[in-house]
């Protein structure tokens, strides 16, 4: 069940899915709040070809993980740094989110949109990497001065176990259904719709 005060974001996956511009342009249509644009094996090229795809308004809320320099061209929502690239250009005056894989990161993030924080329980898409945290470790995100995001084999079950830790919202990736047919990836975002 969503808590409306609860961010929803959605990752891509790393290889991008078929008529992906249409697949982010449905989910911020059904109410998502940011789509991350995570594909760290495409081309500048390839990343502004699916910016390009997707309705002028709706890049406002796409969060871009690599090729910075297309946030010249594109008014996107945020950078999102991580170990490929920590961080912004020195041009760059907008919005960023980070990456976060410990407790004690997230104490010391900088002033960021928000910050995501995995794995919160077994990842759906990237099999061996484990929950990472107990609920009484998560209690102490209650002490961050910056929005955290939950990532990390979220799925349509256990967001309401999210929902009563101190996350600002959360993040799906391997729970959408981005290389199916676009009535089964509907149906995977509908279930967060509820």
């Amino acid at each position: 069940m969503r808590s409306a005060s609860m961010l929803r974001i959605a990752f891509t996956m790393p290889e991008p899915a078929p008529d992906e511009a249409r697949r982010i342009a449905m989910l911020l249509d059904d109410g998502w709040d940011y789509v991350h644009l995570r594909h760290p094996g495409l081309s500048q090229a390839d990343i502004a070809s699916i910016l390009r795809g997707i309705p002028e308004d709706m890049a406002a809320k796409i969060v871009i993980h690599d090729h910075f320099d297309i946030a010249r061209d594109f008014n996107i929502a945020a950078l999102h740094l991580n170990s490929r690239n920590p961080s912004a250009p020195g041009w760059y005056t907008g919005a960023v989110t980070a990456s976060c894989h410990a407790i004690s990161e997230v104490m010391h993030a900088g002033p960021h949109r928000y910050v995501t924080l995995s794995p919160i329980f077994d990842s759906i898409s990237k099999p061996g990497y484990l929950r990472a945290f107990t609920p009484a470790q998560l209690e102490q995100l209650s002490d961050s001065r910056v929005d955290v995001i939950a990532l990390g084999g979220i799925n349509s079950e256990n967001i309401s176990e999210v929902s009563c830790l101190p996350f600002a919202g959360y993040a799906v990736m391997g729970a959408l259904a981005w290389h199916h047919d676009l009535y089964n990836f509907k149906k995977s975002y509908r279930c967060f719709s509820l």
